[in-house]
């Protein structure tokens, strides 16, 4: 009996449980398709410890929600160290905006629109380029924030 209750659900919530995978693995339908067997593959080896007369399509999505975050954290994202962050012309900000940065945040910024060698300030900061990237990125961030706030008013 409880191998055709099991054809069944796969026949039933393989395509949902997919699209799902699908749609956390940013349209990865390779990953998506690995995780969505490995779902099955988990209720396949729970199926006899599992309450068959509940509605399974929670379990299933939380296992499938579990199975993609472990596989994002086995296969992160790459993120490519050659690609500079876009530049951004700051003189049409107000100088209020900047407020909201901490004093190491400002010189980093003048630092990183001042001088044309990225490698050297991140050399001279103390790390790598991908992480001046990062920073950078996570700065201009605020400061859009900062602005968006301020248009506000």
């Amino acid at each position: 009996m409880k191998k055709s209750v099991l054809d069944t659900i796969i026949q039933e919530q393989y395509p949902h449980i997919l699209k799902y995978c699908c749609k956390c693995l940013h349209g990865d339908i390779h990953a998506a398709q690995d995780c969505t067997q490995e779902v099955f593959l988990l209720l396949y080896r729970k199926i006899h410890s599992l309450d068959m007369t509940k509605d399974i399509r929670p379990w299933l999505y939380r296992s499938a929600d579990r199975v993609v975050k472990a596989y994002l954290r086995k296969n992160p994202a790459p993120i490519e160290t050659d690609a500079e962050p876009e530049t951004a012309d700051l003189t049409d900000i107000p100088e209020s905006v900047f407020d909201v940065l901490s004093q190491e945040e400002r010189e980093l910024v003048d630092a990183y629109y001042s001088k044309e060698d990225k490698q050297q300030i991140a050399e001279e900061k103390g790390i790598t380029l991908q992480s001046l990237y990062v920073t950078m990125a996570r700065i201009k961030k605020k400061l859009r924030k900062a602005l968006d706030d301020s248009n506000k008013i």
